[in-house]
């Protein structure tokens, strides 16, 4: 059995971007099935940004209109932090985060189809 790769994808919520590995595209229903990598949040105090492990939480579905495709050179920035991160993935704290930042896309689509 070999490696599967798949591609690294985000989606940007105002300050915050969350990246993921592009499981499946689910065409006829216009969402993705997500496996969250990282959450880039705003920059903290100190000027640098944050990056929370997420490669341990929950996959999620999402709208496609929500993904983009990353830049190489963005993404080994990344995981790079990561790598060199001695913290792992909280999944308690993973799913809280991951809940609040598509909270935000829930309540945009509330309001647009009002």
């Amino acid at each position: 059995m070999g490696v599967v790769a798949y591609p690294v994808v985000y989606i940007q919520g105002g300050a915050a971007r969350l990246y993921g590995e592009l499981v499946q595209h689910i065409e006829e229903r216009h969402n993705c099935w997500l496996r969250p990598l990282s959450l880039l949040s705003s920059q903290t105090i100190d000027g640098q940004p944050e990056f929370l492990d997420l490669r341990d939480g929950p996959d999620i579905i999402c709208a496609d209109e929500l993904i983009r495709p990353v830049m190489d050179m963005d993404w080994l920035v990344i995981l790079d932090q990561l790598t060199a991160s001695k913290i792992g993935c909280d999944y308690p704290q993973a799913n809280q985060y991951l809940r609040q930042f598509l909270e935000q896309f829930s309540s945009q689509r509330s309001a647009s189809s009002d």
